[in-house]
């Protein structure tokens, strides 16, 4: 037993899996501090099938679920993307703590339900149970996934009279009242953030950016540089989309130079996107079939950005030109791209030569 709770502790999450196999064909039963560690392999390997038959075993065999063996259940579930399962684990739980809690809403929240995570977070069943760091970041997220700005100022009033004011719930302040458009609220905060990392930097940017803040945005993104922050594939995303609203192209070939010298353009699809879309807002077809090409990874979005950008040029033999790549590199069409494809083919003919196969489209 002692063996399994070793491999794990020490990472050999394998090793335990197997040795546990071994130990169940020897018909020696594990207990629950045994299983409690195996279910934790199985959340570090994101092992959601080897999970859920730990589970079953545990039940199978009636053994105890303290609470470290239904925390770990819970935590495994809710990592792995299976909120479902996680809810039912946590409506069994006899006794709810701040850990099982938070658990709970911050699978909700990284897994797309943030609803769900502000429900649980309101309840007031555990008004008596205080929230943590963790806790209120993730509500936090929730709201700012709702763009639901009036509770984003609820929670964070209640984590200043709670004494929650850890840089980390800074920055996220700064991101969520930048994603719900309150630009002003973020700037307040990110100005009071005294040690202000790429993440910080980032979430101001991006709210700028978002609200079609240009000048701000790319202001920002100087005195970030200023500061010796060193941009990420994020920030240049946010700065760029700012500048295609002002089809800014001086600006965006300095920016574009600084990717390719940061080796950002090779190795983020998206810095390559965002390059792609700006030169198309600004008609410059020629540099942005230059980014497409020297793309190490394309994928759908690239290339219907391409193929818009030719289109928006009045390119007609560009965009029918790069519809038959599509179909020799045997891409198959989401409807993002074949809606850009029936618009090229429509303005410029052409629709006969295609032949779509894809059920739906």
């Amino acid at each position: 037993m002692s063996m399994i709770v070793g491999y794990v502790q020490n990472n050999c999450l394998e090793e335990g899996l197997v040795l546990f196999n071994r130990m169940r064909k020897g018909l020696v039963e594990g207990n629950e501090f045994t299983l409690g560690s195996l279910v934790n392999a199985c959340t570090k390997l994101r092992a959601l099938h080897q999970g859920k038959w730990v589970h079953g075993y545990v039940i199978k065999n009636s053994i105890e679920f303290n609470s470290f063996l239904v925390t770990e259940l819970l935590d495994m579930y809710v990592k792995c993307g299976d909120v479902r399962d996680a809810h039912s684990v946590f409506g069994e739980l006899s006794v709810i703590d701040l850990v099982s809690r938070t658990a709970m809403i911050v699978g909700c929240t990284q897994c797309g339900h943030p609803s769900e995570a502000i429900k649980l977070f309101m309840d007031e069943e555990w008004d008596d149970i205080l929230p943590n760091l963790v806790t209120a970041s993730s509500v936090l997220s929730a709201c700012g996934q709702l763009g639901n700005l009036d509770l984003v100022r609820s929670v964070h009033d209640l984590g200043i009279k709670l004494g929650l004011g850890d840089p980390t719930v800074r920055h996220t302040h700064t991101d969520m009242y930048a994603k719900c458009h309150a630009v002003r609220d973020a700037r307040y905060i990110f100005e009071a953030v005294m040690v202000k990392d790429v993440i910080t930097w980032n979430s101001i940017i991006s709210g700028y950016s978002q609200v079609g803040s240009a000048y701000e945005a790319f202001e920002l993104f100087h005195q970030m540089r200023s500061d010796s922050i060193s941009p990420d594939a994020v920030t240049l995303v946010s700065v760029l989309s700012a500048c295609a609203s002002l089809s800014a192209l001086g600006v965006s070939s300095s920016l574009h130079a600084f990717s390719v010298k940061g080796g950002l353009q090779s190795s983020s699809v998206y810095v390559g996107t965002a390059l792609l879309n700006f030169y198309g807002k600004c008609g410059d077809v020629k540099s942005a079939r230059i980014v497409f090409d020297g793309m190490v990874e394309q994928n759908r979005i690239t290339w219907s950005a391409m193929i818009g950008g030719y289109e928006m040029q009045g390119d007609g033999s560009g965009s029918l030109a790069l519809i038959s790549d599509i179909l020799k590199e045997n891409l198959e069409p989401n409807e993002v791209i074949f809606t850009t494809i029936l618009s090229a083919c429509s303005q410029w003919g052409g629709l006969e030569v295609f032949q779509f196969d894809e059920p739906g489209l």
